[in-house]
């Protein structure tokens, strides 16, 4: 069985049992329909995914229990190219936008 990857807003450290923010909880248990005992990975965007086992799934109550931590390296190691088409009005709104998007490079088609 797949191992979800699910995120929560509690603070999460090893070696512990925390109950689950609602959001996290009801989609644990009413979507995934997932049981006490389950395996999953918790993260909460400190930069680690915790590694979880349900210990109490209720209605709008889960437990889990924290076994373990690992570095998250989520960034993608591509570079990227924006183009944009000038069609005058959308051009300055694109300009302003650019550094939003994080793009390496920008292009121009005119």
């Amino acid at each position: 069985m797949r191992i979800p990857n699910i995120y929560t807003e509690t603070s999460l450290t090893v070696n512990s049992e925390t109950e689950l923010d609602s959001n996290a909880a009801q989609h644990i248990a009413k979507v995934l329909r997932m049981k006490k005992g389950f395996k999953l990975k918790l993260f909460n965007g400190d930069g680690y995914y915790y590694d979880a086992e349900l210990s109490l799934v209720e209605r709008r109550t889960v437990h889990a229990k924290i076994a373990g931590r690992e570095h998250c390296d989520s960034e993608s190691n591509l570079d990227t190219q924006l183009a944009i088409v000038d069609s005058g009005r959308h051009l300055s709104t694109m300009m302003v936008f650019y550094p939003e998007c994080g793009e390496a490079d920008l292009l121009i088609i005119p």
